[in-house]
């Protein structure tokens, strides 16, 4: 995908193309020209600091959620780029079915450790995988926003992919409440 986008003010000309997904950025200032490449956790991090930008994607995040992505992309910033690699080898055959889930169940996990590890409160008292199924659909959504132009196209995609996350957040909240209960302690695959 190729986009060209150019803003002209005074003496200052910004030009935005994309191109596979990287999008370089070149600035001209008085006939100076100066480029820089953005990664997909730059663009998040411009998208949060847009006032407007939770106009454009259906996932709606509240302040705390925006301050989580902000320390993500603060410390931990690979770990965008990963979803992205993540999604395209999952749209990589053409379509998103069930043989998608465990690339699903390890993003939410490696989301939940990385949350883990920065204490935040639900997560470190075990209690909630519900920040990181937020976090992970606002991500894809924008993801799946900037790569794919038709709108019914879109949609279909978000629903599929969301439903596919909630299935696999149930899959892991199975299995850590089947681990903490003893009256399974029985079955050898649940120890």
């Amino acid at each position: 995908m190729r986009d060209n986008n150019s803003i002209q003010v005074n003496d200052i000309e910004i030009n935005s193309i994309e191109v596979n997904d990287i999008e370089v950025k070149s600035i001209e200032v008085n006939n100076i020209e100066v480029k820089s490449i953005l990664s997909f956790s730059e663009n998040i991090k411009l998208i949060l600091s847009a006032s407007s930008f939770q106009d454009k994607y259906s996932i709606k995040l509240d302040p705390e959620l925006i301050s989580i992505l902000n320390m993500i992309l603060s410390s931990n910033s690979t770990y965008f780029d990963n979803i992205q690699e993540s999604f395209k080898s999952i749209i990589a055959d053409q379509k998103i079915d069930m043989n998608d889930i465990p690339s699903i169940i390890s993003l939410l996990s490696d989301l939940y450790k990385i949350l883990y590890n920065h204490n935040i409160k639900d997560i470190v008292k075990g209690i909630s995988i519900d920040k990181c199924i937020i976090i992970l659909k606002f991500v894809i959504d924008i993801i799946i926003k900037d790569s794919i132009d038709d709108n019914e196209k879109q949609e279909s995609i978000t629903v599929v992919i969301n439903s596919l996350i909630d299935v696999s957040s149930e899959l892991i909240i199975m299995r850590d409440s089947l681990k903490t209960s003893t009256s399974f302690s029985f079955l050898p695959f649940c120890k």
